[in-house]
């Protein structure tokens, strides 16, 4: 990862979307799982347009996820 303190991150470079994961912040797979997750909320949201990036559509989609996967709000 280049910015320090983050444990994943979304973005586009060159016109392709990825997602990095810090290796030494997600040690456990569930804490990985869950980051990767939020992540890939971030990506829909470049998919749709939507450019709120922790708005209620977010929030919506995370408490879903979280739910159905009994993720942890804290590593969300």
């Amino acid at each position: 990862m280049r910015k320090a303190g983050l444990s994943a991150d979304f973005g586009v470079e060159g016109g392709v979307l990825f997602i990095r994961v810090s290796e030494s912040s997600n040690g456990l797979a569930v804490t990985l799982l869950s980051r990767i997750a939020h992540e890939m909320i971030h990506l829909r949201q470049h998919l749709t347009g939507d450019h709120q990036l922790h708005g209620p559509r977010f929030q919506r989609m995370a408490a879903k996820i979280r739910a159905t996967h009994g993720l942890d709000p804290k590593t969300f």
